[in-house]
């Protein structure tokens, strides 16, 4: 063997690794973005669907939960009875409901959806947020432990209410009243989108730090706190990732106009 067939023998699998790179960035620059596009657009629809599972699994849990376990069964309207209702009132408002209010838009701009009416129900949807929220404080102040705010879940409670009460007052003005100029809204929106997704994330991990003051109340029930605590999270987590991907965005801005 001469030594230039020697340079070229040793050589052959530096060319050859070559040759795979460049095939591998060949494959990825072209097709691969187009299908992973695809998959996500087609995964759209199953993502919602189990989404909306697992809203209302964990609703019908939380009203099994306090309804049905404690030691007197069914809602109350009195010192103990308020606080069975408050968890149950709450989950509804703050993460169900809230939850879909914030996939409203991606929802509706695949069913092509007027704006001003994907706009109305947005508005619409958040009052019920509030009607729940204001209803939750109210059965959480007038219950027994109204005077109890020494713990992570009644902390948590009142920064998510604040929060959300605060962006519902900013968007109100900027959103819906005709006082605010355009340059505003434009600005505004990115703001109002991710503190709605922090509100949410709030609003869970206020869920969750109540599922275990609950048990003190409720009764311990593993097999349903387990499904809560699983279930809560899984849902906002699907909420999060289709609202923070860029295949799912809206196209049109239906906020704005």
């Amino acid at each position: 063997m001469s030594s230039s067939q020697h340079y070229i023998f040793l050589d052959l699998p530096f060319f050859v690794i070559i040759a795979l790179v460049r095939t591998f960035i060949d494959i990825m620059d072209l097709p691969a973005p187009s299908i992973i596009r695809d998959l996500k657009r087609r995964l759209f629809t199953p993502l919602v669907i189990l989404a909306e599972i697992l809203g209302v699994l964990s609703v019908v849990l939380i009203g099994v939960w306090v309804a049905y376990y404690p030691v007197r069964s069914g809602f109350h309207w009195d010192l103990l009875g308020k606080i069975y209702i408050h968890p149950f009132i709450m989950t509804v408002g703050m993460v169900f409901v809230f939850g879909n209010s914030t996939l409203l838009y991606r929802i509706s701009d695949r069913l092509s959806i007027r704006p001003k009416l994907v706009k109305t129900c947005h508005v619409v949807m958040m009052m019920i947020v509030l009607a729940c929220t204001a209803v939750g404080i109210y059965l959480a102040v007038t219950s027994i432990i109204g005077k109890t705010l020494d713990n992570v879940h009644a902390v948590l409670g009142i920064a998510t209410t604040t929060l959300f009460v605060l962006q519902f007052i900013c968007a109100l003005f900027i959103f819906v009243t005709p006082c605010a100029p355009e340059w505003l809204k434009v600005s505004y929106l990115h703001l109002h989108a991710f503190i709605g997704i922090l509100t949410l994330v709030s609003a869970t991990a206020t869920c969750l730090t109540g599922i275990q003051v609950g048990q003190a109340f409720f009764g311990s029930h593993p097999a349903i706190s387990l499904s809560l605590t699983m279930f809560i999270p899984a849902f906002t987590a699907i909420i999060i990732y289709i609202l923070s991907n860029e295949v799912y965005r809206a196209k049109r801005n239906h906020q704005i106009n």
